[in-house]
């Protein structure tokens, strides 16, 4: 699941030490909005959230999100030096 795959790439980054984090739109089916602009965005800290109309994530897929964020969402997380 989107969520599980995330969970492991943020525990390998803060594993590992990779200092940041950037969210990446697979743009499948219908992406929000929302979640492809994050994509534009700089690299965030591990620990950091990202901000959506809707709430925070830690990851894509954060099960802590709003649904509005959850359902059908096919974003990844990548880890960066």
């Amino acid at each position: 699941s989107t969520s599980a795959i995330n969970l492991g790439a943020l525990e390998a980054g803060r594993r590992f030490g990779t200092p940041r984090k950037s969210w990446i739109s697979q743009k499948i089916g219908e992406p929000r909005d929302w979640h492809i602009a994050l994509e534009g965005q700089k690299p965030i800290g591990q620990d950091e959230a990202w901000d959506t109309p809707y709430g925070s994530l830690i990851y894509p897929g954060d099960p802590n999100a709003s649904p509005k964020d959850l359902y059908n969402c096919s974003c990844v997380l990548i880890n960066e030096e």
